[in-house]
């Protein structure tokens, strides 16, 4: 029976490795795919940031009025 135990702790020894191996490479491609989309939102972030209290202040004033 330890053969037996041996044997079941080896595949699972080795099938832990290959899904390791495999959530690498997914967390590098969403990593990379993530450094291209903030370069993106570096120039709209000071955008954002002016029109955003802007568009608030006009809807509360539109509600007040």
């Amino acid at each position: 029976m330890s053969e037996l135990e041996e044997k079941n702790e080896m595949q699972e020894r080795e099938s832990n490795s290959l899904k390791k191996d495999v959530a690498q490479k997914v967390a590098q491609k969403g990593a990379k795919k993530l450094a291209g989309k903030a370069s993106l939102m570096g120039p709209l972030a000071h955008i954002v940031a002016v029109a955003a209290p802007i568009l608030v202040i006009v809807i509360i004033l539109g509600g007040i009025i």
